[in-house]
């Protein structure tokens, strides 16, 4: 079940949803700089990590209509647009990058959805996944929005988005603390994910999976050449030829 859009707004207000969110953009940002202007799409509930983009970059948050919409930002023009994920309302190559957050665990086809983000994407633009990792226990508990629909695995995710045409430039995991809402757990949050991302550990609660959509150029397919095309065009004119000079 999808959780409401008002659940997912109260989560980013606790103590643990700020700190998960700190840590999230952090490692969004390593991979994504804020201060380059590129057309930008945050899927499902990403508004929470879409803030430190709005200001240099033309930013839409898409909110799926069986979660429900908020207006973001709360000043200046709206910039979230209702939709549903079977129809997205948008033309090719619309964006450089696209965020999906809390909306693929919670597709009904999530092929179907990551085709229509390829579809949406510029040549060479980057998708960036976040999605809960099957085996953490943040999948497992329900107290958090990553707590809730298909959680996916390492191998699943790759395979997935590999069917449709993207190529992997990196994954990683973020969340590598349980998730426990005390604050004393809040606080050790930041210590144990620098250590967790110097051991490479892959139990962290979210899968952080970075890709480039790849264009493959189809070969245009030549008619063999007959016998009366070749008395027709000679393959060798050297009348036609020109020299070229250095």
């Amino acid at each position: 079940m999808q959780p409401d859009i008002l659940e997912l707004a109260r989560f980013y207000k606790t103590p643990l949803g700020r700190m998960s969110c700190h840590l999230l953009r952090k490692s969004l940002a390593q991979r994504w700089d804020p201060t380059e202007n590129r057309p930008m799409l945050g899927l499902g509930f990403a508004t929470p990590y879409l803030w430190p983009y709005h200001p240099t970059s033309v930013v839409l948050a898409g909110m799926p209509a069986a979660q429900g919409v908020l207006r973001w930002p709360s000043q200046g023009y709206g910039r979230t647009v209702l939709l549903h994920e079977d129809a997205l309302p948008f033309g090719a190559a619309s964006f450089e990058r696209i965020l999906v957050a809390h909306a693929l665990e919670h597709a009904y086809d999530p092929m179907a959805l990551i085709q229509q983000l390829w579809e949406c994407l510029t040549g060479q633009g980057e998708l960036m996944i976040m999605v809960p990792n099957r085996l953490s226990i943040w999948a497992r508990r329900d107290i958090t929005p990553f707590g809730h629909g298909r959680p996916y695995s390492h191998g699943q995710l790759e395979q997935l988005t590999g069917k449709i045409g993207f190529t992997v430039l990196s994954h990683d995991y973020a969340l590598l603390m349980p998730p426990i809402r005390a604050g004393w757990a809040v606080t050790l949050m930041p210590g144990i994910e620098r250590l967790g991302i110097k051991l490479g550990a892959r139990l962290g609660g979210v899968h952080l999976l970075h890709l480039r959509k790849q264009v493959f150029a189809k070969p245009r397919r030549q008619r063999a050449r007959t016998l009366r095309d070749m008395l027709a065009k000679p393959v060798l004119n050297p009348v036609s030829q020109k020299t070229i000079q250095d």
